[in-house]
């Protein structure tokens, strides 16, 4: 195996690691890192009524100035599509209003938070799981998503250059029209992504199944896995060349050329696992969800 793939085998373990001893830090009472104090594991203290939110909160922008989209969200889920209409986002939440997101323009991006920026219970077991949804009038350079065990869903045909998603538990699923770099990581949550059209594939995950289907002008795809199934699909007319490393992973191509010719261009695959299999196949009889 790969030293490589052996140090990003460690580095997403502690970091695991990490993020569980955070967590159970706060829940025990721990002090927030800027001074403030959680309540703790079980704790109802208040010391006046909250303020609630008669009506989930809705936004509408003009994204004509913003190019980029950079969404960081903690449970729940995350919805990001596109629109023939004005562009907006929403979330379902109705309770407290400091649970409520926020967000901002910086240059050419707009940044969504699931909570305000001076919230200090953003680690308490109290927050609630939410769910974003945005809406996107045309195409982006860049979608960036970081969720910790909220799912990400695609759909309706989105377009960006550059796609980055990165969750510990979640689920990152849909479809996209066109992702010229397409990336995700992932601990134990499962990556399953069509694409119209992409050039690079990125996939990273510690436990979760991937399954990623490229439909047009795949060039590279780098997938790696400990002891998650991968699975590929390449455009119609490729062929391709394989760079598999493994300890007990089996292959299976399905492509039924082994690798073959084409005349769609040579797919290069980079593929390392542990124990997880890899399958290979061609989009000759598939279509586009």
């Amino acid at each position: 195996m790969k030293t490589g793939a052996i140090i990003r085998i460690i580095l997403w373990a502690i970091v695991a690691l990490l993020l569980l001893g955070v967590l159970l830090y706060f829940l025990m009472g721990g002090s927030w890192p800027f001074g403030a104090k959680t309540d703790g594991f079980g704790s109802s203290a208040r010391t006046e009524a909250p303020a609630v939110a008669e009506r989930p909160q809705q936004e509408q922008i003009n994204f004509s100035d913003v190019s980029k989209l950079e969404i960081h969200w903690i449970s729940g889920g995350v919805t990001v599509e596109s629109t023939s209409g004005e562009g907006s986002f929403s979330e379902d939440y109705t309770g407290e209003e400091k649970y409520r997101m926020s967000w901002h323009i910086s240059g050419d991006t707009l940044v969504i938070e699931d909570f305000s920026e001076d919230l200090s219970t953003l680690l308490n077991i109290n927050l609630p799981s939410k769910h974003l949804t945005v809406s996107l009038p045309r195409a982006m350079e860049k979608i960036t998503v970081v969720t910790t065990s909220a799912d990400v869903t695609f759909s309706g045909g989105v377009e960006t250059q550059k796609l980055d998603v990165s969750t510990v538990s979640g689920r990152v699923s849909g479809v996209l029209a066109r992702a010229g770099e397409a990336k995700a990581e992932t601990v134990s949550g499962r990556v399953e992504l069509a694409l119209g059209r992409c050039g690079n594939v990125d996939i990273g995950t510690t436990s979760g199944g991937v399954s990623v289907a490229c439909y047009q002008d795949l060039q590279e795809a780098e997938l790696e896995s400990v002891s998650g199934a991968l699975e590929l699909t390449i455009p119609k007319g490729s062929s391709y060349t394989l760079d598999w490393d493994t300890v007990s992973g089996g292959l299976h191509d399905e492509t039924g050329a082994n690798g073959g010719f084409g005349s769609a261009g040579t797919v290069e695959i980079d593929a390392e696992t542990v124990s997880g299999g890899l399958t290979i196949r061609s989009a000759a009889e598939q279509e586009m969800p």
